[in-house]
């Protein structure tokens, strides 16, 4: 699919069909992720792999965001603070590792749908519930989680954005730039 293409396809799928993902196509968004670029050049970015059926039953119970969900699997980026806060990363700001987070789950985003996936991220859940369910250490972080799967037949219909979150404004706050 071309790029453009992608971008207008793209939306957020809650509704899967209960088909599973096969592993190849997995281990491509797992690519997708870690080809993201990262706010210090740094590798404290961490992705997991979630499909057990039991793990991912388990997970609604301490992720809201994924509730409604039938998803084939999750991947969670999570953060190494460990690698985040040593050597040359000792200043390392907690706002470039959800930067970097919401980049990979953008790039998985994407490939999901080039690959007629549909996915959807979200970060509201129990940090706590996820890292004991998922037996995290405590110097890891869980920031953001992508469920996939094939798009169930009847979505709801998306909301659409106002006009408001489209306008761009040029050079100054309040000058509108219409090209």
């Amino acid at each position: 699919m071309e790029f453009f293409q992608v971008l207008r396809k793209r939306r957020m799928i809650r509704h899967f069909k209960p088909d599973p993902i096969s592993d190849d196509v997995l281990r491509k968004l797992i690519n997708a992720g870690n080809r993201a670029p990262t706010a210090t050049n740094a590798s404290y970015r961490r992705l997991m792999l979630l499909k057990d059926p039991r793990t991912l039953r388990l997970f609604r119970d301490v992720a809201p965001g994924y509730s409604e969900s039938q998803a084939a699997a999750i991947i969670v980026i999570y953060t190494d603070l460990n690698v985040a806060g040593a050597g040359e990363n000792k200043t390392h700001d907690p706002w470039s590792s959800r930067m970097d987070a919401g980049a990979a789950a953008e790039n998985i985003h994407l490939a999901a749908v080039d690959m007629g996936l549909g996915s959807c991220f979200f970060s509201s859940s129990s940090q706590e519930g996820i890292k004991e369910l998922l037996d995290f250490p405590a110097h890891c972080r869980p920031e953001i989680m992508v469920s996939l799967g094939y798009p169930a037949d009847e979505q709801p219909k998306p909301r659409k954005a106002s006009s408001e979150a489209k306008v761009v404004y040029v050079d100054k706050f309040g000058r509108r730039w219409d090209a």
